[in-house]
């Protein structure tokens, strides 16, 4: 699955698997790695499209925390 090779290649986060719904989740809960990992990881691969507005307004909300 995609969701568990990029959590393999970024060394983070868990992917939870929801049979009942066809949905996979990609989690990380530690503010320090998705400020050190997430982040820095999407500003170096830009997100294009209707995505690119929950990026900035992630990251927004995470330099306030």
């Amino acid at each position: 699955m995609l969701l568990d090779q990029i959590c393999k290649s970024l060394g983070v986060g868990s992917v939870f698997v929801h049979q009942e719904s066809n949905m996979a989740h990609f989690v990380v809960t530690d503010k320090k790695v998705l400020s050190e990992v997430i982040i820095p990881f999407i500003e170096e691969h830009p997100v294009y499209g209707l995505h690119s507005i929950f990026f900035f307004n992630g990251t927004k909300l995470s330099s306030t925390a």
